[in-house]
């Protein structure tokens, strides 16, 4: 089996047509194996993906490998997402994209901003069907005003509800307020900024007013 030169459009078929991913991938070169599948390219790997609400978002990473058979794309660490339109940004080590299933998802420590709003956890999966991006452990979230710990948490894109679940732990600035739950729900509003709530679910709070002024 020789390695043939082709373009990622040739090899991955339905990379144009993905929703999840839909990305336009550029590379110096790449070795494709016909018979197995396997790909090896060459970077530096950059990547466009247009979209409607926010504008072009742009990827880059050192290098990739791949199969074209089980349309999959490996992208080598570090890799970078920036997202100008929502002033969105991610920092992310091994990931891979999966074109069949559309999914794009890493196992390894991230960290992502979204305008506002700081986002880290080890490993993350983003589901195009269901427009969610899954933080599976160690879900951190920091915010000029509060800010958020829990075992996972997870986003709906389209609908913007935010969920975070297992020793959950909110702290706000305002009068040191640390409220503890099983779950918090919370939606994602237009500053990137995330507000939760516990509707039915059982919360503590603590609360550290300030010392009382001397009287005069």
């Amino acid at each position: 089996d020789q390695p043939r030169s082709r373009g990622l459009g040739d090899v991955y078929k339905r990379q144009e047509r993905s929703g999840a991913v839909g990305l336009k991938l550029a590379l110096s070169s790449a070795d494709w194996f016909p018979t197995t599948g396997q790909m090896i390219g060459r970077g530096p790997v950059r990547g466009e993906r247009r979209l409607a609400a926010s504008g072009l978002q742009t990827l880059s990473a050192p290098s990739l490998t791949g199969n074209s058979l089980l349309q999959l794309i490996d992208l080598q660490a570090p890799v970078q997402v920036l997202d100008p339109g929502r002033k969105g940004r991610l920092d992310a080590s091994h990931t891979r994209l999966d074109l069949a299933r559309e999914r794009i998802s890493s196992a390894y420590p991230f960290t992502a901003v979204l305008d506002q709003s700081r986002l880290s956890g080890t490993g993350f999966e983003a589901i195009g069907p269901s427009h969610t991006l899954m933080v599976p452990l160690n879900c951190r979230l920091n915010q000029p005003a509060d800010s958020l710990v829990a075992n996972s948490c997870s986003w709906n894109w389209q609908t913007n509800k935010i969920e975070a679940l297992g020793a959950v732990e909110l702290r706000r600035k305002a009068l040191a307020q640390v409220t503890s739950a099983q779950r918090l729900q919370g939606v994602l509003n237009e500053q990137g900024m995330a507000v939760f709530s516990s509707p039915g679910a059982r919360v503590e709070t603590r609360v550290t007013l300030p010392p009382r002024a001397p009287s005069g």
